[in-house]
Formats: C-alpha cells, sequence, structure tokens
C-alpha cells in the first residue's frame, strides 16, 4: 500500500468512520410502466474463491438464483435507527448477493437522482421523475431520441447525452440545452465536484471532460476500445472506463488540475466482454455490469481480484447508482436499471458511494 493512495483515500472519504487497511484499500493496478413489487432474490456462489490477475467469466460462477417474495416495498433499511452502519472496507459482505425487484421508475439507459429524491431519466419520449414507491411524473417532453448517459452535476443540474444528435444537454428551467455538439455516440458519464462531466463516446474511442455550463472540453484519452461506462475514484483522481464488447476497464489517471497523466488497463477479461455501466464505491472498488449474462462484477481497489456480486434477471442491465439516503433510497444499495423500463434492481452492498457534492 503505498502512501500516497492512502492519503487520497482518506481525504476522500473523509467524514465517514473508515476501518480500511489491506486490499481494499490498497494501491491500484499499474497496468414502460409497472407495478410497485417487493421481490428478493438470493443466489450462492458455487465457489468461494474470487478470481485474481487477468480474470475470466468462468472463474467466478453463480448457480441459479432464487426468488422469494418481500413482505415490504421498501428498500432496504440502512439500521433501526436511520444511521448507515461504520464502514469496514476489509469486510464487505461476498457476492453473490441477494437482490431486490422494484417496479417501473421512468427510466431505460441511465438514471440520475434529484435532491427531492426523484429517479430522473428518459423513457420513450420524454425525461420523467419518479419518487421512491411512486409512479413516473412527465418533467420535460418531446425528447424524441436515444438518451444514454444522466447524471446531476455538483450544482444539481441534470445533464444528459442524447446519442442520435451526438450531443450532451443540460436543463435549465426545464427546457434543455445544449452544452456540446459533434460527439460519436456519447454514452457513459459522471460528474466531478467542480461541475465538470465525463463523456465517453463509444463510437469514438474518446474521454472527455466537459464544463457543464461554457461547453469547453478537454480530451483525456483517445484509441479506447467502444469506451462505454465512466466512474471517477473516491479522490477524483482516476476515471474508471468500461469497454462494450473488450472487456476491459481502463484507468486514467488525472493530476491536481484534473488533466491525464496516463493511461493504463486496470482489469482485463471480464465474463463475455460487453461491459456496459460503471460505479465506484466509497472504498474505491470497482462495479461493472455486463450486457448478456445480467452479471455485476466488483474489482478490488487496486486491481488484484474480481469477484461476482450478482446475476440479476435480466440481459441488459445498462447503468447503475449509489442510493443518496433521499426519499428512500438506500445509500448502501447499489439501484441498477432494465433497458425495458419496467424493473430497477437493488443490490445491498453494505457500502455507500464515493463523496459527491449533490445531492
Amino acid at each position: 500500500m503505498t502512501d500516497v493512495w492512502h492519503v487520497s483515500m482518506q481525504r476522500a472519504i473523509a467524514g465517514v468512520v473508515v476501518l480500511c487497511g489491506g486490499l481494499a484499500c490498497g494501491s491500484r493496478g499499474e497496468d414502460e410502466q409497472g407495478d410497485e413489487v417487493g421481490e428478493t432474490t438470493s443466489g450462492e456462489s458455487t465457489s468461494g474463491e474470487s478470481t485474481s490477475g487477468e480474470s475470466t467469466s468462468e472463474d467466478s460462477t453463480s448457480e441459479d438464483s432464487t426468488s422469494e417474495e418481500s413482505t415490504s416495498e421498501e428498500s432496504t433499511s440502512e439500521s433501526e435507527t436511520g444511521e448507515p452502519p461504520p464502514l469496514d472496507c476489509d469486510n464487505l459482505p461476498a457476492g453473490p448477493l441477494p437482490y431486490n425487484t422494484l417496479g417501473s421508475v421512468g427510466v431505460t439507459e441511465d438514471f440520475a437522482f434529484d435532491a427531492d429524491g426523484n429517479v430522473v431519466g428518459h423513457q420513450q419520449s420524454a425525461i420523467l421523475r419518479t419518487a421512491f414507491g411512486g409512479q413516473p411524473q412527465l418533467w420535460v417532453p418531446g425528447i424524441n431520441a436515444f438518451v444514454a448517459g444522466f447524471r446531476a452535476a455538483s450544482d444539481g443540474t441534470i445533464v444528459y447525452n442524447n446519442v442520435d444528435e451526438g450531443t450532451v444537454y443540460r436543463i435549465v428551467d426545464d427546457v434543455p440545452q445544449a452544452v456540446l455538439s459533434g460527439l460519436a455516440y456519447p454514452n457513459g458519464m459522471d460528474v466531478d465536484m467542480d461541475g465538470n462531466v465525463y463523456v465517453a463516446e463509444n463510437d469514438g474511442g474518446r474521454v472527455r471532460r466537459i464544463d457543464v455550463h461554457t461547453g469547453e472540453f478537454t480530451i483525456l484519452a483517445e484509441g479506447l476500445n467502444a469506451p462505454n461506462g465512466v466512474s471517477l475514484s473516491p479522490d477524483y483522481h482516476t476515471v474508471y472506463v468500461g469497454s462494450f464488447g473488450g472487456g476491459t476497464v481502463t484507468a486514467i489517471e488525472l493530476d491536481d488540475d484534473k488533466n491525464p497523466l496516463g493511461v493504463s488497463t486496470f482489469y482485463a477479461n471480464i465474463g463475455g466482454g460487453a461491459l456496459d455501466g460503471v460505479a465506484v464505491d466509497a472504498c474505491g472498488n470497482v462495479y461493472v455490469t455486463e450486457f448478456g449474462p445480467g452479471s455485476v462484477w466488483r474489482i478490488a481497489a487496486d486491481g488484484s481480484t474480481i469477484e461476482l456480486i450478482a446475476t440479476l434477471d435480466s440481459g441488459w442491465i445498462p447503468n447503475m447508482q449509489f442510493g443518496t439516503g433521499i426519499g428512500g433510497w438506500n445509500t448502501h444499495s447499489l439501484y441498477v436499471t432494465e433497458i425495458s423500463g419496467t424493473r430497477m434492481f437493488e443490490i445491498p452492498l453494505g457500502v455507500p458511494d464515493k463523496p459527491r457534492a449533490y445531492p
């Protein structure tokens, strides 16, 4: 474990009780509307070992999931007192984990959370807002396009990618405004603490950092293989990018001014190769969803091991976000979209998101 990584992790998760040490907090590796349901599904692994090095999907497997009905429509509770449990990065629950199946929240490809506890996303030809346990409500009509990435910027501005137009939009006073055009299939995105959005261009092989308000941008990496999902590390000094077809997660290291220092392979040969969404928890672990088998993988913060967290009941689970703790969305659960828009999955992980400026 390097001193630099330990210090940056301490800075990134300041204010959270962390009992870190060892692998999970070590150094990085170099190189349509439906009714609300409360179904809980559990999976048991046929092997208690997680894989290491450059893994294949055969190294971590799970038995077919079994289902049982939940007695509650509410998200998994954080604790009896309403306070999240202390964070122990060395002892997170091992996968495969049980998960809950929620009803429609009005999103298909990706989503954001707002300060009122709504899920914000696109379905059919409109942007919708949905409270936990509620029905989708129309917000912005007339978005007749395929919409991919969706995030809330550091000041709460909702930002999304219009794939058909190759344009990043922000919503101001309920009206979409173009931020930057000319992108080649803008797909996954994440935001930092300073009003920037990071966008992967799936057809362009690029990742850009874009100022949400001015449209000014910096190309952080080029020549990537079908970059898709994007997520930043807890200290905001690494951009993780998944490859849809390449089966790799790439790490783009950033300096203090958010300029690129270098690009390397963080982990390779993941599953069948079609990686979609990417997320990072407060311990620095990296999560990826896989198109086809519906797998959710967790890669250790130092890139040494990979573990199958869940196999969801869907072949297309494009994106995921941690709950915000507002309106019923559990901070220690990962919420995963299904492309049909009829369901959302909740995986209780026992660990929250990295620090966020909003909400």
